[in-house]
């Protein structure tokens, strides 16, 4: 095999779909895949070479991600959920962003989501992907700003919709707003930088000891930490990422 390009991250639980996982091993490509299992969990019977199967010392999505994260190792890294579908040609499309974008860092997938049960939809085929190289870029500073998703362009989006809304710093008591509207707050289901993810994720351990023996564990909270300390600890904003270029890259059941 030779060396890939895209390590997908996934924390499973006990009993997840055979056909979830035959689907995502349809993915093209020299890509890694990760599977991080609960404690206790066993390993998924398979002999596709691409993955790699991790017993996490503690159950959790979030714990159970960071340290499917920590092992990557190639360029790029993707984390979904063992209830969602990538679409085949996913690798393609990765590494045509970044050859046409080499300064950026994160590209931002589009998402569709069915109801439980829809299996027509879910076993549709999929449709084809356009290539980067030749989707518009929207801004800004664009004239036309009500483009619909449709038509495919790539958009240009803040870590937080603080453009839109002022920050609340009463969402510690109440209800939060200001997170409303487009942006690339939570880490999941975005192709980052694997090097960048990693020195951010050390960054993060570092700081979980309490004092003495007690340790503060992210159990649900680390999608948004991670997403939002990597931006803000790294750079001010996002690079371009994508709307309609990934769209139905992934879908959550």
């Amino acid at each position: 095999m030779s060396t890939p390009s895209l390590s997908i991250v996934i924390p499973t639980r006990e009993g997840f779909a055979d056909h979830w996982f035959n689907a995502l091993t349809e993915v093209k490509g020299e890509v890694e895949f990760i599977l991080v299992h609960p404690p206790e969990a066993p390993k998924y019977p398979t002999s596709d070479p691409r993955v790699q199967q991790i017993v996490s010392p503690l159950r959790g999505e979030i714990i159970q991600r960071i340290s499917g994260l920590m092992n990557g190792t190639v360029p790029y890294t993707l984390t979904i959920n063992c209830d969602e579908f990538l679409h085949p040609d996913i690798l393609t499309m990765v590494l045509q962003y970044f050859q046409r974008f080499p300064d950026s860092w994160v590209m931002r997938l589009c998402t569709k989501r069915f109801q439980y049960g829809e299996t027509k939809e879910l076993t549709a085929p999929w449709q084809p992907l356009p290539r980067i190289e030749e989707l518009p870029v929207w801004d800004k500073s664009s004239k036309n700003q009500d483009i619909p998703a449709q038509s495919g362009y790539l958009k240009e989006i803040p870590i937080v919709p603080f453009d839109k809304r002022k920050l609340d710093l009463m969402c510690f008591v109440r209800e939060r707003k200001d997170h409303h509207g487009p942006h690339t707050e939570n880490f999941d289901k975005k192709v980052w930088l694997t090097q960048m993810v990693q020195a951010t994720c050390k960054d993060i351990v570092s700081l979980l000891p309490l004092m003495g023996p007690f340790r503060y564990i992210p159990f649900w909270c680390l999608d948004r930490l991670l997403g939002l300390f990597i931006r803000l600890y790294r750079t001010c904003y996002a690079k371009l990422s994508t709307t309609h270029a990934c769209k139905a890259c992934t879908i959550g059941l």
